[in-house]
């Protein structure tokens, strides 16, 4: 309602939002009292199944009829929960006490708690995950809202790597209207993601606070209450794991054609190479600590390496030459190497 200002006052309803489903305007009415006319509006709803716990906005404009162009509207916003509906006993049996209705449960915004590997490793907010090409991780992201729901979603502008798959578990009621929800992100590289680390962004939306777009005029809505929570993988140089019943050869064989001898040798863990454990991680070589004056090319010689191999096992280098001193290089072995070309001399004399 609004008291004074004569016949040139008006209330109306803003067309955005405008009204929630299931709900109706019963119009204007002026009705004269002491202190003037008073301009009310009503508004009638009854909310439907489906729409517990959801914020609803409602804007009222109030405005000169006679002069739009001279009188800057005005615009007021209210904001409609609509509560769960809070089991009771409406009548009992004389001989036991009538509980009274539960309080309104508070409004708890939606928040990430963090999340778990299943080694049972805290994840931080932007902590690092170790990882290594075609291991499966698992990360358990735990939410934590009041009795409204709560989504979670890759965030647009990072997302998750290529092949990773955000789904949700379950749902626990922690007590006190408050609930935990657990969504599961899962990831399994290829041997194309080797040489850096890759984040992975959830966004997490609270419906409580989902909102329509703002008025043209007057306030701004309330928008959606959105967190962010991200993870770094942190790729594993030289490590791999073997898929569920594979044998060492075909590990062997998917990494560039290894000798798988030679890769039984340097994972002694292995007890039977003709059935790895899944999930196993495996070294596919040792690594090599990069000395003053060392080259990819010097480097591929005296390891009996061709280039390319040297450069498949190490892209985190890049296309150049350029190496620095401490810098750990994958050397994946080789069987039998070639004898030295006397017509071509190995240039680097250290052994």
């Amino acid at each position: 309602s609004m008291l004074g200002g004569g016949s040139d006052r008006a209330l109306a309803l803003e067309a955005s939002p405008g009204l929630p489903n299931g709900a109706e305007s019963l119009g204007e009415e002026r009705v004269q009292g002491g202190s003037g006319e008073e301009v009310r509006m009503r508004v009638r709803w009854e909310p439907a199944s489906g729409q517990e716990g959801l914020l609803f906005p409602l804007c009222f404009r109030l405005f000169s009829k006679a002069k739009p162009e001279l009188c800057t509207p005005v615009v007021h916003c209210v904001h409609l929960l609509v509560e769960r509906p809070q089991q009771h006993f409406a009548s009992a049996l004389s001989d036991h006490r009538i509980l009274p209705p539960l309080p309104p449960v508070p409004a708890t915004p939606a928040a990430f708690l963090g999340g778990s590997a299943l080694n049972g490793s805290t994840v931080e907010h932007n902590g690092e995950v170790h990882i290594a090409a075609g291991c499966l991780v698992t990360i358990h992201v735990t939410v934590q809202r009041g009795p409204y729901n709560a989504h979670v979603e890759a965030e647009p502008s990072v997302g998750i790597p290529r092949g990773a798959t955000l789904e949700f578990e379950e749902s626990r009621e922690a007590g006190e209207g408050v609930w935990q929800d657990t969504w599961r992100l899962q990831w399994r590289p290829s041997r194309d993601f080797l040489h850096r680390s890759y984040p992975a962004c959830l966004l997490l939306r609270d419906e409580l606070l989902a909102a329509s777009p703002p008025p043209s005029t007057g306030p701004a809505i309330l928008h959606p209450r959105q967190q962010v929570f991200c993870v770094w993988y942190r790729m594993a140089l030289c490590r791999a794991c073997a898929e569920g019943g594979e044998t060492l050869a075909g590990v062997a064989q998917r990494w560039y054609g290894l000798d798988w001898l030679q890769l039984w040798g340097a994972n002694p863990e292995v007890l039977n190479p003709e059935r790895v454990g899944a999930n196993q991680e495996l070294r596919l070589g040792p690594l090599y600590a990069v000395k003053p004056g060392d080259t990819l090319a010097r480097l591929a010689r005296r390891f009996k390496l061709s280039l390319s191999s040297l450069r498949r096992f190490n892209p985190q280098v890049g296309s150049g030459e350029l190496l620095y001193e401490g810098q750990l290089l994958c050397v994946p072995p080789t069987v039998c190497p070639t004898a030295p070309n006397p017509d071509h001399p190995d240039p680097d004399p250290r052994p």
